[in-house]
């Protein structure tokens, strides 16, 4: 049986104030409030993650067992004001629509390789065009080697045509087919 996502938010936040007194966790957890738990389907083994935030920043990330409710790892920021890139699912449009000003800066500044998956999938991009599921995916991969980082499954659909992708949760985009083996990051 699946834990729901009250019983892994409550679960998580047992762990924060289990590990709070502990040195290691006190700039990340100290004053962070468990966001809304997402599940992610593993080939591996489902899981939730769990997002802390401080003031309005990700400033850690637990990822909890579906079956069990066991946290299995807890990672976080190491210096005071300092911050995860972790994007919520209504986040990624803006997410994208960032990276591909940041990519096309880059190509103007830069002699960069041209004609990559990026090139092609954010030449006509524009955020409502998007759909995003709000279940994510993780299998270890050369563009994710943690669980920490699963994938969004996204949808791009501008007239005429219809891209479907992945989108890291740190915002950068991906073919729907990972690599392994030291050909993707």
């Amino acid at each position: 049986m699946s834990l729901t996502f009250d019983q892994a938010k409550i679960a998580a936040a047992a762990e924060r104030s289990r590990v709070l007194g502990l040195d290691e966790w006190k700039i990340a957890l100290t004053g962070a409030e468990p966001q809304e738990p997402l599940l992610v389907k593993s080939p591996d083994g489902d899981y939730y993650v769990v997002e802390f935030r401080q003031l309005n920043r990700p400033s850690a990330l637990m990822l909890v067992d579906s079956t069990t409710g066991e946290v299995d790892a807890i990672t976080g920021i190491q210096d005071p004001g300092g911050s995860l890139r972790f994007f919520q699912a209504k986040e990624i449009p803006m997410a994208l629509d960032v990276y591909r000003r940041k990519l096309h800066m880059e190509r103007a500044t830069a002699s960069g390789r041209y004609g990559d998956f990026r090139d092609g999938l954010l030449a006509d991009f524009h955020p409502r065009y998007l759909t995003v599921e709000k279940e994510l995916v993780w299998k270890s991969c050369d563009q994710s080697l943690t669980p920490f980082k699963p994938f969004y499954k996204v949808q791009h659909a501008p007239p005429h045509h219809i891209d479907e992708f992945l989108v890291r949760v740190d915002g950068e985009p991906f073919p729907l087919d990972t690599t392994d083996g030291g050909r993707g990051m």
